[in-house]
């Protein structure tokens, strides 16, 4: 049977290739137009059952395609399986471009990649059949487009553009991944839903399970502190106002990063077991320690397939990778009034800052090759 796959919260202005993965703009009676093995009437048909809100139906989507299937192909489950595999790997290419505290610029969600896989019959595309999980099995429901809408989640922006590291995910779709690797993706994903339904707490879980994943360690505090201290560059000292809390709080512990370590296992831990989760002894809360970890974890990643020989880190990458204290000496939710008003949250100074030194790095390099161009076509 034939079947299309498509993003229907995300919007996109051209199709997008990188590797076997394709992203193709839809939108209501336009694009893609009749395909070979697709209909726009029928497009248009099956994403009439996706709405912004009641009586206001989605007027543009994003299709997927991978290898050599094509829209409106017929889709087997094994084919569906690795369209969702795809689907985890596109998302958190997603997420390792978002930009944290800079209000609707450059954020984005796990969930704003939903993915739909929906198998229908041509010319009756408006008719459609869905699965659910149940503790004992599954549950099947068929409903027409024209007399149902699935609504896009509360916490989704209805103008979410795809926004993508594209040599990230060329490696990630391209090259051999450890399955490892794969499951602390999907871990990382779940930590990053920003849906209502799943607390603070959980996404802790997640986070320090996705970890595990991606070194193959153990729970102990000490694990993680060692593949830190093993995958990590030298970490320049940065001054801020939390640095003497961390290292009274945790003084074994030899660099910043180390010290986050232990307590991020130990929010963690918290989290797992019966324990007072609202404890103020700690340096940073659940929530700045969820921060820095939607940070970190991309860049592990990143390094982990540079170490591999499979990526090349850009300048940008490089730099924050070596100067993670610039985050770790402030707490990202500490503002004051004033800060407030103008949007300067602790973290979106520190971005800045290292763009900047970016900027200054790569222009030094140009100069020192003898090509002191303007930096326009430099991606900073």
């Amino acid at each position: 049977m034939p079947a299309i796959a498509f993003f229907p919260w995300l919007k996109l202005e051209a199709q997008l290739a990188i590797g076997a993965v394709r992203l193709l703009p839809w939108e209501r009676g336009a694009q893609p137009g009749d395909t070979s093995f697709a209909t726009q009437s029928d497009l248009d048909a099956v994403l009439a059952a996706y709405a912004d809100r009641p009586n206001v139906p989605r007027t543009s989507a994003v299709l997927l395609e991978i290898n050599d299937w094509r829209t409106g192909m017929d889709a087997d489950d094994a084919l569906v399986s690795e369209l969702f595999r795809v689907r985890d790997l596109v998302a958190f290419a997603a997420l390792s471009k978002r930009t944290l505290f800079r209000g609707h610029f450059d954020y984005t969600n796990s969930d704003s990649y939903q993915l739909v896989v929906q198998r229908y019959e041509r010319d009756r595309a408006s008719r459609f059949s869905f699965r659910t999980r149940r503790r004992d099995g599954e549950a099947s429901y068929t409903w027409g487009s024209d007399s149902y809408a699935f609504f896009i989640p509360h916490h989704v922006s209805s103008r979410q553009s795809v926004d993508l590291d594209a040599p990230l995910l060329s490696v990630l779709t391209g090259a051999e991944i450890p399955q490892r690797m794969r499951d602390a993706i999907v871990d990382f994903n779940h930590a990053n839903t920003d849906s209502p339904d799943v607390q603070t707490h959980v996404e802790l879980i997640r986070a320090k399970t996705s970890m595990e994943w991606l070194f193959n360690i153990g729970e102990k505090y000490q694990d993680l502190q060692r593949k830190l201290r093993e995958l990590l560059p030298p970490q320049l000292e940065i001054a801020g106002p939390l640095r003497e809390r961390w290292q009274s709080q945790y003084p074994n512990a030899t660099t910043l990063v180390e010290k986050w370590a232990q307590e991020f296992c130990i929010r963690r831990g918290m989290s797992a077991h019966a324990s007072n989760r609202k404890s103020s002894q700690r340096v940073w809360s659940e929530n700045a320690h969820l921060a820095f970890y939607s940070v970190l974890f991309p860049l592990l990643v990143k390094k982990v397939l540079a170490e591999e020989g499979k990526l090349k880190l850009d300048a940008y990458d490089g730099l924050r990778l070596q100067r993670l204290e610039a985050y770790l000496v402030r707490d990202p939710f500490e503002i004051d009034n004033a800060a407030a008003a103008e949007e300067r949250w602790p973290w979106s100074e520190v971005d800045a800052d290292m763009r900047m030194r970016c900027v200054g790095l790569i222009l030094t390099e140009k100069f020192r090759r003898g090509q002191p161009d303007d930096l326009a076509s430099e991606d900073d």
